[in-house]
């Protein structure tokens, strides 16, 4: 998907959103490594940031991505792709969704960044969902581990807020 040729020969969305010819309109997408991907529109603007982009007629060029390497974006695209075609089944999308989160948990935090940045809200309402199962029968030390939270309440004021929120800790 990824491409190093010239910006020239590809194409770029007009601003009509379409061509007429019944072609499908594509952007360029340029991480911040200088990777350079060719995207059908149809696929990119699914991110609300690159919509806003089109919208507003700065997709004449490549649009850079500036907070994703080549790696991360090439792992967002591989979502949106599957995410945006219409001839996958719902059921294949579902299918899709549950083996691409088996990811390290670095990577999930590193596409719920780049779904937040881009505004892909039905990939970062995955990526949330996904932790959010992950920690739900984690005690609270188990959270601050997996989210590197740093206890700074005394023993004296975290049991004040155990006997205080008793509920929250069976």
């Amino acid at each position: 998907m990824s491409s190093s040729s010239g910006r020239e020969d590809l194409p770029t969305m007009k601003n009509g959103g379409g061509s007429g010819s019944g072609e499908e309109d594509f952007l360029i997408l340029k991480s911040n490594d200088g990777e350079e991907f060719r995207v059908k529109s149809s696929i990119a603007i699914q991110s609300v940031m690159i919509k806003n982009m089109v919208e507003d007629g700065c997709s004449s060029g490549a649009i850079p991505v500036n907070n994703l390497d080549g790696k991360m974006l090439a792992l967002v695209l591989e979502y949106m792709n599957n995410q945006g075609d219409p001839r996958v089944s719902n059921e294949d999308k579902e299918k899709f969704n549950s083996e691409y989160v088996k990811r390290d948990d670095g990577i999930l935090f590193s596409l719920l960044l780049a779904a937040n940045y881009l505004e892909i809200k039905d990939m970062m309402e995955l990526l949330c969902q996904t932790i959010a199962d992950k920690i739900k029968e984690m005690k609270v030390e188990e959270c601050r581990k997996y989210f590197n939270i740093e206890n700074d309440f005394t023993p004296e004021e975290e049991d004040a807020i155990r006997k205080e929120h008793e509920w929250a800790f069976h």
